[in-house]
């Protein structure tokens, strides 16, 4: 089937989702018992299932872990020929048979805002460009940043890439920066790139599934920065980081900037990080208590994605918007990285450092 026969299928498939969701309750979140965890099932959909997928899986969506199953469902798309291949997912609670990992305590997309004094602090590349945290940081060439998650993924927005319909026209040529220490880049081509189904489904749930991996053609030898689960615990929010390439500095300047989470729900984090446009899809770091090894590793727990307004009882407020990788979807994009070890149990909280 030609990339024309796939997208007119995906127009299909979006539109019977949308169809029977707007018939029916969906609650996109679903919970386990005390005794279980959520986990992820996740298989091909083959040219010769397709319509009985389609008949099946998505006609029938009951709403709750089968509608969430359904947005944790992706595409996985080759950049310069755009083939595309379909993956189902269905959540499932497990018996847990080990105890979980725990911590140490310590609307619509708008433009990027800064609040008050602008506190961001660009790098030197002579002295920091190799220096990591900010090695793993790239420009896309679509005009937004990514994080270096393993050797050869990088994590960003999916808008960056896919406009909620379609591949964005840039994407045939899509490629990666790094920042080198004379201030230039050194640009790597994509392979494929993975994109959650939930953001095509932009009227219902699409801006809580605003993240992507692209896979890099080379592999790299940078430090990269791991994923990590996104399980906030609401009374201890964290202070959370990231480096982005803004639009309103020079196209080289890597910024820095942290902030403390000011409200979250099960997908969103809500801050008053300041960010402008071309900082979507960094990836927004915190410290995480390692068992293993005693310490505290950076970890990304989310990725950024723009600005929007938050309802609360006396009208609304205003704030950057990062997308949270909670343990559902934590598996999900662990699924995207070759190779990438991501332990079924593992439920850390964000936490507060320095």
């Amino acid at each position: 089937m030609g990339r024309s026969g796939v997208t007119m299928t995906l127009s299909l498939l979006v539109g019977v989702v949308l169809i029977c969701l707007s018939t029916a309750s969906a609650n996109w979140n679903c919970s386990a018992g005390s005794n279980e965890f959520l986990s992820l099932r996740m298989t091909r959909v083959t040219e010769e299932h397709k319509e009985y997928f389609m008949k099946t899986r998505y006609n029938n969506s009951k709403g709750g872990c089968d509608a969430q199953g359904l947005a944790l469902s992706w595409e996985k798309a080759w950049v310069r020929n755009k083939r595309l291949q379909l993956f189902s997912s269905e959540v499932v609670a497990e018996a847990t048979s080990t105890p979980r990992l725990t911590v140490r305590r310590k609307n619509r997309r708008i433009k990027r805002r800064i609040y008050g004094i602008d506190d961001r602090i660009c790098i030197d590349p002579r002295r920091q460009s190799k220096s990591y945290p900010f090695s793993t940081v790239v420009k896309v060439s679509t005009g937004c940043t990514g994080t270096l998650v393993t050797h050869k993924h990088v994590l960003t927005a999916a808008h960056c890439i896919h406009n909620g319909s379609d591949y964005l026209p840039e994407y045939n040529s899509l490629k990666v920066g790094f920042l080198r220490p004379r201030g230039t880049f050194r640009w790597f081509a994509v392979s494929h790139t993975f994109i959650p189904f939930g953001w095509r489904l932009q009227r219902r749930i699409g801006p809580r599934y605003d993240y992507a991996v692209l896979t890099l053609q080379r592999k790299q030898r940078r430090k990269p920065m791991p994923i990590g689960v996104s399980d906030i615990d609401p009374t201890d929010l964290p202070k959370v980081y990231f480096s982005a390439y803004p639009d309103d500095k020079p196209t080289n300047s890597l910024c820095f900037r942290s902030c403390s989470v000011e409200d979250h729900d099960h997908d969103l984090m809500y801050f008053l990080c300041d960010a402008k446009p071309g900082s979507s899809g960094a990836g927004i770091y915190a410290f995480l208590w390692n068992p293993a090894t005693q310490t505290h590793e950076r970890r990304v727990v989310g990725v950024f994605s723009g600005n929007r307004w938050k309802p609360n009882p006396l009208g609304a407020t205003n704030y950057n918007v990062g997308i949270r990788l909670p343990s559902l979807k934590y598996r999900q994009v662990c699924s995207w990285l070759d190779g990438f070890q991501c332990n079924p149990n593992e439920t850390n909280d964000m936490i507060h450092e320095g």
